[in-house]
């Protein structure tokens, strides 16, 4: 199995339009995207950036009426 490119928290932050900080309050809080912990350094998988994109992707009704 091949492992894909990692992000620092920097690098992921700015993937999913957040701030590191909030990134960091997910960790603390055991939600948001899977990140790997290599020491002390926090790593994340591409892959997994992405699949949790699509997981929490909104998708409004078509044609829905207010």
């Amino acid at each position: 199995m091949t492992v894909g490119k990692a992000f620092n928290d920097r690098q992921a932050a700015e993937f999913l339009g957040v701030a590191v900080q909030t990134l960091r309050n997910y960790r603390h809080l055991c939600k948001g995207p899977p990140y790997t912990r290599v020491g002390r350094r926090i790593v994340y998988l591409i892959q997994d950036l992405e699949s949790y994109q699509m997981l929490n992707r909104v998708v409004p009704e078509q044609g829905a009426e207010k």
